[in-house]
C-alpha cells in the first residue's frame, strides 16, 4: 500500500495526533542519547557486564567438559 495514499485518507485530527506522537518519540530518543551516564550507573553497568562475561566463560568451560 502506498503511504501517501494512506496518509491522505486519515482524518486530519488523527494525522496531527500521530505526527505529534512521532515527534515526541523522536525527541525522547534524542534526549536519551544525549543523557550522560552517571558514575553510579556506569559502575553498575560495568559490574553487570563483568558478571555476564564470567558467567559465559563458566558455561563455556562446563560445555567443554
Amino acid at each position: 500500500m502506498d503511504c501517501p495514499k494512506c496518509a491522505s485518507s486519515i482524518h486530519p485530527e488523527v494525522e496531527n495526533l500521530l505526527n505529534k506522537a512521532v515527534e515526541n518519540y523522536i525527541k525522547k530518543k534524542e534526549y536519551q542519547k544525549m543523557k550522560p551516564i552517571t558514575s553510579n550507573c556506569e559502575i553498575s553497568l560495568r559490574q553487570e557486564n563483568e558478571e555476564l562475561c564470567i558467567g559465559m566463560a563458566t558455561v563455556t568451560v562446563i560445555n567443554r567438559l
